[in-house]
């Protein structure tokens, strides 16, 4: 059987993703949160990167609740001036102000902040389409996270950040085609299940 390609799959999930009602997907974010909060990970780290959930991706509001009421510092993805289609990470706070960039995606306003190294967050938590059992991501094909973290692809394999995807357990796919720039997770939280490799 051959493998469907990343543009149908793509395709594919983004279409059952935009059937889910609010009433799931607010559940499907509170049990998330839950879940991520009980995990020895999450107790552990201190620099947790989130993302402003845009059109029907799994909403973080929850998560990036839980991050402030714990006590640590949470960060946001901005696109980077400096680098070509790479993420800068910058912290946000309560009440921090939105910018709306290129794509019409929400990004914390970084007039008066400075940027916090990519490499020393201690757990990013990361948009995906489809994923599957041996953390291998399927994002929307920009490339930006793959760019943004390709030092993880070295050897050895920095300790930090810890890549976990962030999806519903619907975007479970038995393989995602995988390119050699791809930068796999260290694992994969849903309303269901939270996993590390």
């Amino acid at each position: 059987m051959v493998p469907l390609n990343k543009i149908l799959l793509r395709k594919q999930l983004r279409e059952k993703r935009g059937q889910l009602d609010m009433a799931a997907r607010r559940l499907a974010s509170r049990q998330a949160a839950k879940l991520l909060a009980a995990s020895a990970l999450f107790q552990a780290s201190s620099h947790i990167a989130c993302y402003v959930a845009c059109r029907d991706e799994f909403n973080t509001l929850p998560i990036i609740q839980l991050i402030w009421q714990s006590g640590k510092k949470c960060y946001l993805p901005v696109i980077s001036k400096d680098h070509e289609k790479q993420l800068d990470f910058f912290a946000y706070a309560e009440n921090d102000s939105f910018i709306l960039n290129q794509y019409g995606i929400p990004e914390p306003d970084t007039a008066k902040k400075i940027q916090f190294p990519g490499d020393q967050l201690d757990l990013v938590l990361v948009p995906l389409i489809g994923f599957d059992l041996r953390c291998h991501r399927l994002g929307t094909g920009g490339g930006y996270y793959d760019r943004s973290f390709a030092f993880l692809l070295t050897q050895p394999k920095p300790e930090t950040p810890c890549l976990v995807g962030l999806g519903y357990e619907f975007q479970e796919i038995n393989e995602v085609p995988v390119d050699s720039w791809d930068v796999p997770l260290d694992g994969v939280l849903t309303e269901r299940k939270f996993f590390l490799i």
